[in-house]
């Protein structure tokens, strides 16, 4: 298919489908209380949480859009769903997905803080500086056996592509991952 209209062709109900999906998902978010300690049911509520949004501007951007801001959104909505399921399947990285999380936070804090003005304050600053340290310590990173570089540092020691074969979604990796990655940069610019 080409084109939003020979979709709707194929599947004339998919927008009614499509909201009532978003609704029934909605609810499961906010009705559904994982059990104190299940932090797998604590990250799908988590997953889906975030991903409605993106869900509903991904329908947006396909309707009206030649696909390349959806393309971007299903990269996001992708990389999602095959973490959410290899920490299903693999329940034990659940802590490391959760522990990796100060990285992150440390570096949108500092990009507010440089850029904005904004910043935390004691004790929070330090504390989360000495999380994301022990993130440092704790995530090794792996030198890439081609390019000789430190890749960069990140929760899982698997690689999304094989992440993506582990839980059976490999088949989706190249439309629903690498050609999205073409707006980044950093392919752009052939690094």
């Amino acid at each position: 298919m080409n084109n939003w209209e020979e979709l709707l062709q194929w599947k004339t109900d998919l927008p009614a489908m499509i909201h009532t999906w978003l609704q029934i998902t909605a609810l499961l978010v906010i009705k559904t209380q994982p059990q104190d300690g299940d932090l797998v049911g604590h990250l799908t509520v988590l997953f889906l949480d975030r991903s409605l949004p993106d869900l509903n501007d991904l329908m947006t951007l396909t309707h009206h859009n030649p696909h390349h801001g959806a393309q971007r959104i299903l990269r996001v909505l992708f990389e999602r769903t095959v973490t959410l399921k290899y920490i299903a399947e693999n329940p034990c990285e659940a802590e490391r997905l959760i522990g990796y999380d100060p990285f992150d936070q440390e570096h949108v804090i500092k990009a507010i803080e440089t850029n904005i003005g904004i910043g935390l304050e004691e004790p929070s600053r330090t504390n989360l500086a000495n999380a994301a340290a022990k993130v440092r310590k704790e995530y090794k990173q792996e030198i890439c056996p081609v390019c000789k570089k430190l890749k960069p540092l990140s929760w899982s020691s698997v690689n999304s592509k094989d992440m993506a074969d582990r839980v059976d979604l490999g088949h989706l990796y190249l439309h629903a991952f690498l050609i999205p990655f073409e707006a980044h940069p950093s392919d752009i610019l052939g690094t």
